[in-house]
């Protein structure tokens, strides 16, 4: 099912991209302005938990000619081996903007992040701190890099993106990638 998600945002994204770079330009990354986005993204963490849709919201300000920060909040729930896993993600992002005065504004960004991670049986028993995956179960820091593109429309802009993110407080790799794709307005 993964696969069928990931490549439906991909060919969205190219398809999006190829109308937006039709249009007239506009700097998609001014100083001073402001951002909200709602999206959607993939996210999958090492190669077992495989998933389902996450969505979240962000919110940012661009506060100079190339450099933006960011709040991300993400929220994903999937069941792995007989149990419930539910993520409540939450990053604070500095972009740095490769072309600002682009419409289609190529960008990466970095930064520290949280995790709250819930993990229990069907019905709501708690398991062993340890689980197969790895993840102690209740809450960790994180670190995350990524990069994307804001293909802007005016007011209005999409956003597709890919970013990995580390999980503090874990035995083995705990590493999570998430593609995602974005609705943003600007203000």
């Amino acid at each position: 099912m993964w696969t069928r998600t990931v490549r439906s945002l991909g060919v969205v994204s190219l398809t999006i991209l190829a109308l937006v770079a039709a249009l007239p330009a506009h700097a998609e990354h001014e100083k001073g302005k402001g951002a909200i986005e709602a999206f959607a993204s993939n996210f999958q963490v090492n190669t077992d938990l495989t998933g389902d849709l996450a969505f979240g919201l962000r919110g940012g300000h661009n506060f100079a000619e190339r450099w933006a920060w960011e709040l991300t909040g993400t929220v994903f729930n999937n069941t792995f081996d007989g149990l419930d896993y539910d993520f409540v993600l939450a990053d604070v992002s500095f972009l740095y903007a490769i072309n600002p005065e682009s419409n289609g504004t190529w960008y990466f960004y970095f930064g520290p992040g949280f995790a709250d991670v819930d993990i229990t049986m069907p019905g709501g028993m708690p398991v062993d701190p340890m689980t197969p995956l790895n993840f102690v179960q209740d809450s960790t820091a994180t670190i995350h890099a990524g990069i994307g593109v804001k293909a802007d429309a005016g007011s209005t802009y999409i956003r597709p993106d890919f970013k990995l993110r580390q999980f503090d407080d874990c035995e083995d790799d705990c590493t999570s990638w998430e593609l995602s794709l974005a609705v943003g307005f600007k203000f």
